[in-house]
This record gives C-alpha cells, sequence and structure tokens, in this order.
C-alpha cells in the first residue's frame, strides 16, 4: 500500500471519530496540532485505524506514537 493511500486512509478516519470533515493531515502532522484529538478520541482513532486496515497495535506501539509519519510506518510494518 503506497503511503498517499494511507494518508487518505488515515484522514477519513480521523474524521469519523472527531467528527471534522476538514481536517488534512501529512505525514508530519503531530497529533496535538490536531483540533479534537485529545486522548479520548485517541483511543477512538487508533480503533478506528485498527479496523480500517485490518491491523493490530499492542499498547507499547500505541504510546509511542507522536506523528501520522509515526502510524503510517507501522501500518506498512504490519501490513507487508
Amino acid at each position: 500500500m503506497e503511503t498517499n493511500e494511507i494518508l487518505q486512509k488515515l484522514t477519513k478516519c480521523i474524521n469519523s471519530v472527531i467528527t471534522n470533515n476538514t481536517v488534512v493531515i501529512e505525514e508530519n502532522t503531530k497529533f496535538s496540532s490536531i483540533k479534537g484529538w485529545d486522548s479520548f478520541s485517541h483511543i477512538n482513532i487508533i480503533r478506528e485505524i485498527e479496523k480500517t486496515f485490518c491491523v493490530r497495535f499492542s499498547i507499547g506501539e500505541i504510546v509511542t506514537l507522536k506523528t501520522i509519519s509515526d502510524i503510517i510506518k507501522l501500518i506498512e510494518q504490519k501490513t507487508k
């Protein structure tokens, strides 16, 4: 799966959870810069990502995620 395709799917996941269809993300986007991304929505966004990409993240992996690039790399590793 190409990085751009992952980015598009991630955008849909994030927008569906925080119900903000105007969020635009890039690889270097930090979670803290996304309006509506808080600790509660973080859990729901991760669940949505796992469902969308048919992957599972460990707690150890989840706590290290800080940017969209971190998620993309993890998805790429798990979908190869």
